[in-house]
């Protein structure tokens, strides 16, 4: 099913949203996925070169002012960029800027994709992208990896207040150079409940 279906029987109706996009990087992807929800976006991120809303190490506890104000929190490929053993802080952290009833979205390259490559003989550069980031600048290194099951494990295990409420495989194009590369992406969708 593609991305927009998917996300339009999954995600709770409401009038207005205000979506946290953590991680967001130079471009508003979150806006654009997001369209058909008419939402307000938060952007968020470390670098503040990328000129975000809000400049935040998620690697730190949020801020009040974004505790349990989002009915959306979007980590799109940002837990890979983490230390594993920083990844549990780090989901908990941004987890509490989800208000009660509002949803988290998380999606991680998918590394039983890229293992499946290697192990057919595809060494290629998509596969080198999911497995090790694009290592331009400090910012773009995969310090760990996520199997779907193990996204879903993390969910599930370290944030008791959530319900996964969907976890799901979707395409997802890497851009490096000026080549556009193809791989898969793991995501999980949970409920904060209250």
């Amino acid at each position: 099913m593609p991305l927009k279906e998917t996300l339009l029987s999954l995600i709770t109706k409401r009038e207005r949203y205000i979506i946290l996009d953590v991680g967001s990087g130079y471009l508003d992807h979150c806006s654009e996925i997001f369209k058909f929800m008419n939402p307000r976006v938060i952007r968020m991120d470390a670098n503040k070169g990328v000129k975000p809303d809000v400049v935040h190490n998620i690697k730190k506890q949020f801020p009040k002012e974004h505790i349990g104000k989002y009915d959306l929190v979007f980590v799109s490929h940002v837990l890979e960029h983490i230390e594993r053993n920083e990844v549990v802080n780090v989901t908990k952290n941004i987890a509490e800027a989800v208000k009660p009833g509002g949803q988290l979205m998380i999606s991680v390259p998918a590394l039983e994709w890229a293992a499946k490559q290697l192990m057919s003989g595809l060494d290629t550069t998509n596969v080198q992208l999911v497995l090790y980031g694009e290592q331009i600048n400090e910012y773009q290194y995969h310090r760990c990896g996520f199997t779907l099951a193990a996204l879903k494990a993390l969910v599930e295990k370290e944030l008791k207040d959530f319900e996964v409420q969907n976890v799901w495989r979707e395409p997802f194009q890497l851009g490096y150079r000026d080549k556009i590369e193809n791989a898969l992406q793991n995501i999980v969708l949970a409920v904060k409940n209250g």
